[in-house]
């Protein structure tokens, strides 16, 4: 068998049913198979997260429609366990993550994969978008170059596959929220940068699991007592894996490629928190 060049994966979770989510779900998947290049082999796996059945019947249909793998899963297992099983089952050189709510654009895959293979220091990569809490995220496109970063927002990532050999795989306690911050930090740490790129873009269909609600189901301790999003415990879990982060580095300023200092700081205070295995047992 002929060597695979990327291994695509979308996660799907809509415990709502929401038409909007859904219909966003049916463009992510059309847009990947209509502008993925010609010129890279790929497989793609769509995976269900504990879907109602009607989303499980889209998620099969579209599936059948394009030739692509779909794995239904019996409960949401949270982004980064999610991410996880995509690097475990890719058989490609590159890994990349569509998430559910982005447009993929022609084009988008050969330029960052040429990015990545210019630059071997860069370890993850992803498009500028046109919506994002994060400003380098949406500013800059076309104008050249990558944008050294530890701060992104999950839209369409790109991986080399030797990546989860030398970082390991993502934190599963991350079932949404701080995961990709987590992941970026420990690629830092282990040598390597996360990168913004200004020669491709993605449209994203911004705050999709705020609108529908499917954030506030990824954890049980979301809802204070007033029923409203509370992220307190995740706060207080992120500062017991990374404390005192904030004093030491400005997260959302972008890196240059002289932050051996920063980066030895970090090593100091950090250097354990690197690589997590495959099995992690986090209680999904």
């Amino acid at each position: 068998m002929s060597q695979i060049d990327v291994s695509y994966g979308i996660l799907h979770y809509n415990p709502s049913s929401s038409v909007e989510a859904r219909d966003a779900f049916i463009r992510a998947v059309d847009s990947l198979a209509e502008n993925r290049s010609d010129n890279l082999t790929s497989e793609v796996f769509i995976i269900d997260q504990g879907n109602p059945h009607r989303e499980i019947e889209t998620g099969q249909g579209l599936a059948k429609r394009h030739g692509f793998n779909f794995i239904s899963l019996k409960e949401n297992v949270g982004i980064s366990r999610g991410i996880n099983l995509i690097a475990g089952m890719a058989r490609g050189r590159y890994v990349s993550l569509v998430t559910s709510d982005v447009f993929f654009t022609e084009g988008l895959d050969e330029s960052l994969i040429g990015t990545l293979e210019r630059h071997h220091d860069i370890w993850q990569i992803c498009p500028t978008s046109d919506k994002s809490d994060i400003p380098y995220q949406i500013e800059g496109f076309a104008s050249g170059g990558v944008v050294l970063t530890l701060a992104q927002e999950l839209t369409i990532q790109f991986w080399p596959r030797h990546v989860f050999d030398k970082v390991g795989y993502y934190d599963e306690r991350w079932k949404a929220c701080y995961e990709n911050l987590d992941y970026a930090l420990r690629i830092f740490l282990a040598g390597g940068y996360a990168a913004i790129s200004h020669e491709a873009f993605c449209p994203h269909d911004y705050h999709m699991c705020v609108r529908t609600g499917a954030r506030e189901h990824s954890y049980d301790d979301y809802i204070g007592n007033n029923g409203e999003f509370d992220p307190t415990p995740l706060q207080a879990m992120w500062e017991s894996k990374w404390p005192g982060l904030k004093h030491l580095i400005d997260l959302y300023t972008p890196l240059t490629h002289d932050s051996n200092r920063v980066q030895e700081i970090m090593i100091a205070h950090y250097k354990n928190n690197i690589f997590l295995p495959y099995v992690q047992n986090a209680g999904y």
